[in-house]
């Protein structure tokens, strides 16, 4: 994957560049603000936009083409050049915006006339101006790499094969948006946006592509009170790049049913995240098909994490999960006890939303009491459940392949943590 400064733009492709090249033409060193630039040659057709829109710059270069150059209108970043008439249906892509730059090496230097005196060259072929692409090049090479040109031959390269991702994370979403309250009332709910992104982003960051389902397919109400840039540290820069990101990412705005998900196949997945805001509590811990998921993770011991409320929605593993949700409302401990057991998580360490933090929630946005805990609902069934001592503080607890977070704030090292565990697995598989 590649992506701008600011992570507004997103693009990758899956194939070997065709060419890799260390330009050191005068309007290369005009766009990278340097003395050359790595560019990556790759098939139009095998370039994906994930998200964003970059902006063209036409111009016309010293050879008299007029190719566009494609930068991030946010942040300024040079991302890849378009219409090259030398080079028809290629895109040529900056070595700077790739993720993962370590595994590729140029295979020439080109317009080492215009290269500055006091950079050592490359023991690598030479070209004065740009090599043409025909068995040999002429007065084009240089004499100290006289013979074939590099430019008509697919491979080598000196490269390797650059994944498009490293694999797919299901990240599951709610679709409540009321949650009942003790006297028969119902209060507005949903999922949180920062909860939802901030590990997303990680993950798509490190590598790894999201791919969003809920129960009917629809994309899950974002929480009104998490929409806010108090959620992203005071950083409203962060907000913003936190909805485009919902918005405008793939796995992200094409969400679908966790049937679907099911029915192409659990294996081709590495982990699976649930975030929370309190939607989970409703729907998610009583779904039959997330429980089906859930054991499907547990029994390969593939990463599974839960954040803040989300991890009432591990109970969904329960054979009958509705009606231990439903003791749980009736306030039936000793039924519920019972239908806990054989839990897959019993034992397991263990946080979630705190008593105590629900407490505001409560008081000021559904103006009642909820009928059960999130922790008491979790060490019913035999969760070895403990919260921070300090109210809204980070907190995350690792078990096994149980990777839970307390609160809104446990948002960023949840995320850390998940992608520490995917890595380790996929070193070990």
């Amino acid at each position: 994957m590649a992506r701008c400064a600011c992570g507004a733009v997103r693009f990758g492709f899956d194939v070997d560049p065709v060419l890799v090249v260390l330009c050191h033409c005068l309007d290369c060193k005009k766009a990278s603000g340097g003395e050359a630039l790595c560019l990556l040659g790759v098939p139009e057709g095998d370039f994906t936009l994930s998200s964003g829109q970059p902006k063209a710059f036409r111009y016309t270069c010293a050879s008299g083409n007029g190719p566009d150059r494609n930068f991030c209108a946010g942040c300024g970043s040079r991302l890849f050049t378009s219409n090259l008439p030398s080079f028809p249906g290629l895109l040529f892509v900056t070595l700077g915006s790739l993720d993962r730059p370590e595994g590729i090496r140029p295979a020439m230097e080109i317009f080492t006339s215009r290269r500055l005196d006091w950079v050592t060259p490359l023991d690598l072929p030479q070209f004065d101006t740009m090599p043409r692409a025909e068995p040999r090049l002429g007065r084009h090479c240089s004499p100290h790499h006289p013979g074939p040109s590099p430019v008509h031959r697919m491979k080598p390269y000196q490269t390797r094969r650059i994944p498009m991702t490293k694999g797919k994370v299901l990240v599951v979403g709610s679709n409540a948006t009321r949650i009942e309250i003790q006297g028969g009332g119902t209060g507005p709910t949903g999922q949180y946006l920062n909860e939802t992104v901030v590990p997303a982003m990680a993950l798509v960051d490190a590598g790894y592509e999201v791919v969003l389902a809920t129960p009917d397919g629809s994309k899950p109400h974002i929480d009104p009170v998490s929409d806010v840039a108090q959620h992203f540290d005071g950083d409203e820069a962060a907000l913003q790049r936190g909805r485009v990101f919902f918005k405008e990412n793939p796995g992200m705005k094409n969400a679908r049913t966790l049937r679907s998900v099911i029915a192409e196949g659990l294996d081709n997945y590495a982990a699976v995240f649930v975030p929370g805001g309190q939607a989970p509590a409703v729907d998610l811990m009583q779904d039959a098909d997330l429980g089906e998921i859930l054991r499907h993770f547990h029994a390969r011991g593939k990463p599974t994490a839960f954040l803040c409320h989300g991890p009432i929605a591990s109970l969904a593993a329960l054979p009958q999960a509705r009606e231990y949700r439903a003791a749980l409302i009736s306030g039936d401990e000793k039924k519920a006890s019972q239908l806990g057991k054989d839990w897959q998580y019993a034992g397991y360490k263990m946080t979630v939303y705190s008593a105590s933090e629900e407490t505001p929630i409560e008081d000021n946005i559904l103006h009642g009491k909820l009928y059960f805990n999130m922790p008491d609902a979790l060490h019913t069934a035999g969760g070895n459940v403990s919260t921070g001592a300090i109210d809204f503080a980070p907190n995350v607890v690792v078990d096994r392949e149980l990777i839970t977070g307390q609160n809104p704030r446990s948002d960023h090292p949840l995320g850390a943590k998940l992608v520490e565990a995917l890595n380790r697995a996929s070193v070990s598989a």
